[in-house]
């Protein structure tokens, strides 16, 4: 458990401290793993202490495993094949493809971490405040970012390693716009606006302490910390899960036929609102949060995300490398893209090995073919279906729990389309380790210590939706058990 406190405050705080070394900055660009490194020393403490007591290996369970160790398996082989074709001229880099298939998984090592421990209210009481002091912390520094400005902004911005992440400083400092886009410790915005997401629906989720009208003012101020950001996806997304929590309509605890049903309306409804308001043309400045919704913005959509799909993707799905994928490689997928396709948005040739990731759906089907696509897509199905039986039937932290993973699991779906939401730190971790405590305390006997956190005032949240709870009376003679 305290490996994955200390990985959580080293993934928002390291990069940061680190700048104040005197070190060289390819030194600090190997310093940046070291929160991997922790998770991985956790990881094998806990197996070597496990090993010790004769117990073996320990699996997640619930069918993951063998989905996992497919999914590996397919994405290792595919990018062997693809990176060491001799007949091909150019081919997918190894490294590059390895560093990203690296970035994709690096925090599922969390579950075998975390189905290692005893998992208990106490623990994830933890786990959540530390959740909650980083979010503190952090909001306080976008504070101080938008009221003291450039110096503030340069003061926390991750330095020295500019050159070995590809990255120029000025490219998130003080970019001449009108209003300030703050990224708190982070070396972007996008990871701080993640934080701020992640804060704001545990916030609303467990409510504790506050009561519902007290949590739901306090995630006020996260939330406007993300339109500081100037993260717009995130943004509307986040104030979407505020609205359904304001209105008490319970999403995430609702039947996978109710989720469908109202996700399938709400996107037809959405797509319609959105298009009538392009039929107005308004004219809406560009720094605007609200600028995705003039015409400009689809036409510089044009060249970056939205002509990824409608351009690159039906050109390249057509190719029969797509059965076993490209390789991870985001630059070579680009250069083939632009020789083999008849791409006229020379605007789109121009930015596609940058932005090619941005829509990271089409990144990992481009990827890993439509075999590997599938398997991953049937990984977090497993674990979304695993995760609303959890919601539903379990204990009230656990059902805490499980309803934050299945809210950051639903909200994955819109955000990889616009950026590559599995490989943000904060959000992997965050999502990875809630999930995998959620999965692993379902199969927990009740405790004292889980009997206790039943009788929590959650307020607002998942607890106060859930059901009675069972007693551990009926529990003990068999009354109200829960199906494994």
């Amino acid at each position: 458990m305290y490996f994955l406190i200390a990985a959580i405050w080293l993934v928002c705080f390291w990069e940061w401290s680190i700048g104040f070394f005197p070190i060289s900055d390819t030194t600090r660009a190997v310093l940046t793993q070291i929160p991997e490194f922790v998770i991985l020393i956790g990881v094998l403490a806990a197996q070597g202490k496990l090993g010790s007591s004769s117990k073996g290996f320990r699996g997640i369970g619930h069918g993951l495993d063998p989905l996992l160790l497919l999914f590996l398996f397919w994405i290792v082989i595919s990018t062997l094949l693809t990176s060491g074709s001799s007949a091909r001229h150019l081919a997918p880099d190894l490294l590059v493809s390895l560093l990203n298939i690296k970035a994709l998984v690096r925090y599922i090592t969390v579950f075998y971490l975390i189905v290692k421990i005893d998992w208990s209210v106490t623990n994830y009481m933890r786990i959540r405040s530390a959740i909650l002091m980083v979010v503190v912390v952090q909001v306080a520094i976008g504070l101080a970012q938008l009221y003291f400005g450039k110096a503030v902004l340069e003061f926390f911005s991750p330095r020295g390693i500019e050159e070995a992440f590809g990255l120029a400083r000025e490219a998130f400092v003080d970019r001449e716009r009108r209003s300030l886009e703050i990224y708190g410790t982070f070396r972007n915005t996008i990871s701080y606006a993640y934080l701020m997401m992640i804060g704001v629906i545990v916030i609303l989720v467990a409510g504790i302490r506050f009561g519902p009208i007290g949590s739901r003012a306090l995630a006020l101020l996260p939330i406007a910390m993300i339109f500081a950001s100037g993260s717009r996806i995130v943004l509307f997304l986040t104030v979407a899960i505020y609205t359904l929590y304001l209105f008490n309509l319970n999403f995430a605890r609702a039947s996978k036929a109710k989720v469908l049903f109202f996700s399938t309306t709400g996107a037809l409804l959405s797509v319609a609102t959105y298009t009538f308001i392009l039929s107005l043309d308004l004219k809406i400045e560009r720094d605007t949060a609200a600028f995705v919704f003039s015409k400009d913005y689809i036409e510089a959509a044009m060249n970056q995300r939205l002509g990824i799909i409608s351009l690159v993707l039906p050109q390249l799905i057509s190719d029969p490398q797509i059965l076993f994928g490209f390789g991870a490689d985001k630059y070579y997928i680009a250069n083939y893209a632009i020789s083999t396709t008849y791409l006229a948005n020379y605007a789109l040739i121009a930015s596609l090995k940058l932005t090619l990731e941005d829509v990271y759906w089409v990144s990992l089907l481009l990827y890993f073919g439509i075999p590997g696509f599938l398997l991953f897509c049937a990984f977090l199905y497993k674990i979304y279906a695993r995760l609303s039986y959890v919601v539903r039937t379990q204990d009230r932290w656990i059902s805490e729990v499980a309803e934050i993973a299945r809210l950051l699991l639903l909200l994955s779906i819109p955000l990889n389309f616009v950026n590559q939401a599995f490989e943000v730190q904060i959000f992997a971790l965050i999502f990875w380790s809630f999930s995998a405590i959620a999965l692993r305390s379902s199969q927990r006997p009740m405790s004292g210590d889980i009997e206790r956190s039943q009788k929590l005032d959650v307020g607002n949240g998942a607890v106060a939706l859930a059901d009675p709870p069972v007693s551990f009376a009926m529990k003990k003679v068999g009354l109200g058990k829960v199906a494994r």
